[in-house]
């Protein structure tokens, strides 16, 4: 029923993409790690056991990476 309610939602609001619960979940993670949270921090919180799970939400944005490329690299 969520599922069905938000995608509703993501329709009404005009979205050109299929609005999930999901997403929510990935943009958590994402906007996490964009601050500077650690992996394990934002699994414990996602509740899940395996960092390699976390590593799937938590996707850097490519500006995020372009920065930290300069940052250290630069």
């Amino acid at each position: 029923m969520i599922q069905d309610l938000v995608r509703d939602v993501g329709r009404e609001a005009g979205l050109t993409t299929r609005l999930h619960p999901h997403r929510f979940r990935h943009t958590f993670a994402t906007e996490l790690i964009a601050i500077g949270a650690d992996l394990s921090f934002i699994g414990d919180e996602m509740g899940h056991s395996d960092i390699s799970t976390t590593q799937i939400y938590a996707r850097l944005p490519k500006r995020e990476i372009i920065s930290m490329y300069w940052k250290f690299m630069g």
